[in-house]
């Protein structure tokens, strides 16, 4: 019996493996690949964080973005999504509330999240 969205997605990545989950203009990923993100990603933040801490996630609109906050989740773990279109002034704001001190950014926010008062990894 699944118990949790993460239970699920191990059983239903065995049964369509090969079926894509999701996709954009540039990629698409199988269900078994998305699974693998989503483990490699809790794995790694495992390592880092404590259970039950805030990770900042911002990524944008693609297919890794859901296996970042399903990583993050993997990890014991919960995400708070930033939009990297919002202003900086904004940004830190929200930062200043969650205190996380963990942030995933992927490579095209990157510079953007550079420009925030973040002090964590």
């Amino acid at each position: 019996m699944q118990t949790s969205v993460l239970d699920w997605l191990d059983i239903i990545s065995e049964r369509y493996a090969g079926k894509t989950v999701f996709s954009d203009e540039n990629k698409k990923i199988t269900f078994s690949e998305f699974n693998n993100y989503t483990k490699s990603i809790g794995t790694y933040l495992a390592k880092l964080v404590s259970g039950n801490a805030p990770v900042v996630v911002m990524s944008g609109r693609h297919v890794m973005t859901p296996a970042a906050f399903l990583g993050v989740v993997r990890a014991g773990c919960f995400y708070a999504p930033m939009d990297a279109t919002m202003p900086l002034s904004r940004l830190n704001s929200v930062l200043g509330v969650i205190k996380s001190d963990f942030m995933l950014v992927d490579k095209e926010h990157l510079e953007t999240a550079k420009k925030l008062d973040f002090s964590g990894k």
